[in-house]
């Protein structure tokens, strides 16, 4: 059932692409008009599909980086939670086995205590 899931996913994301493709071929046809693009350095006409592309290029790879270094972050943040919940089952492993060990002296103590009870009212 997964597997038929995946495909239609697949399929719909190439569907999906096709489409925005299509809109951006027919967007730069429309806007092949050179406009003037001012820089530091100087000045110079670039096609204004260019300047649009490379402007959504240029937010694309700043997003990109933001996300890489938010994933990596992330990925460190899930590591140390993973140790530190290793460590804690760890140690609530130790503290069941000693909760368990102190429970069978408590039973012991209290076996003692009724022994001694009823030895101590044989005495008298």
């Amino acid at each position: 059932m997964k597997e038929n899931k995946s495909g239609l996913k697949s399929q719909l994301s190439l569907v999906a692409g096709l489409v925005f493709a299509i809109i951006i071929a027919i967007f730069a046809i429309l806007n092949v008009d050179k406009v003037p693009v001012s820089y530091v350095f100087g000045k110079a006409e670039w096609p204004l599909i260019l300047v649009i592309l490379g402007s959504a290029l240029i937010g694309f790879m700043i997003s990109l980086s933001f996300s890489v270094v938010k994933m990596y972050g992330n990925k460190r943040t899930v590591t140390h939670l993973t140790k530190t919940l290793k460590h804690k089952e760890e140690l609530i492993g130790k503290q069941q086995e000693q909760l368990k060990h102190l429970e069978h002296e408590l039973k012991e103590a209290k076996k003692n205590i009724s022994t001694a009870q009823s030895v101590t009212n044989s005495d008298i």
